[in-house]
């Protein structure tokens, strides 16, 4: 048995020590009781198996390896398994790699098809739709911000003094605010314009319909065409 156990953790270790016999008498089996089989048994590093006797023969060998078979073929079958066993072990492996396979392609099939459906609505004809959108309502915003630093511009440049407002220099300032803000108003009344309507200005100024009167010149701008017309009458609704 040391003999056996010297090759253990090399290329030549054996698989298994196996100290067996038949049956016989309680003398003929009394040497597996010995002390230096029992020590050789319980140090050994390669795997142990006791096989003395029959099933009702206990020896200290019993004790001390790492497993005891009733009997020396028993000890074979446990070493040894029935073929007919293991064919059976790998069809039920078999039949529960296949269940698993199948359950794991349907996770990864459901996995692909809410990717797909996420990538979908993310696609670029849709980003671009909300890009597009975000740059209206930023150019809308931007135009009544500019609006707005216009009227203060020109607020600020009306509370200074007559003789102040005559100097060539503000006149012409106030002349370049005035032309802006109506140029911005143009613009951002063309932005609100419905499908078929048209933009009402007169001597170049933006004009709301209920401040018009009978003989006014007024012109009609939309973004394909411009057209010149006179007030024939005036309506309250």
């Amino acid at each position: 048995m040391a003999y056996a156990d010297s090759f253990h953790d090399t290329k030549n270790a054996f698989d298994a020590i196996v100290v067996a016999r038949g049956g016989g008498s309680m003398e003929d089996l009394y040497s597996f009781n010995d002390e230096k089989i029992a020590d050789a048994l319980h140090f050994a590093r390669t795997f142990s198996m006791s096989a003395i006797g029959h099933e009702s023969d206990f020896l200290l060998s019993d004790l001390v390896a790492d497993l005891r078979a009733s009997t020396p073929s028993n000890a074979m079958e446990i070493l040894l398994p029935n073929s007919d066993e293991w064919l059976q072990r790998l069809d039920g492996f078999n039949v529960k790699l296949h269940r698993s396979f199948k359950t794991l392609l349907h996770q990864k099939k459901a996995h692909l098809e809410h990717l797909a459906a996420s990538l979908k609505r993310l696609s670029f004809e849709n980003k671009h739709h909300l890009n597009a959108l975000k740059l209206e309502k930023l150019t809308i915003a931007l135009e009544n911000k500019t609006l707005e630093f216009l009227r203060f511009k020109k607020t600020l440049l009306e509370k200074i003094s007559i003789q102040t407002l005559t100097s060539p220099f503000l006149q012409t300032k106030t002349e370049r605010l005035n032309r802006l803000e109506n140029a911005l108003k143009l613009a951002h009344a063309n932005l609100k314009l419905p499908q078929f309507g048209a933009l009402v200005s007169k001597n170049h100024q933006a004009v709301e319909l209920e401040a018009l009167k009978r003989g006014d010149k007024i012109e009609l701008n939309n973004e394909k065409a411009r057209a010149s017309a006179e007030i024939l009458s005036v309506d309250r609704v």
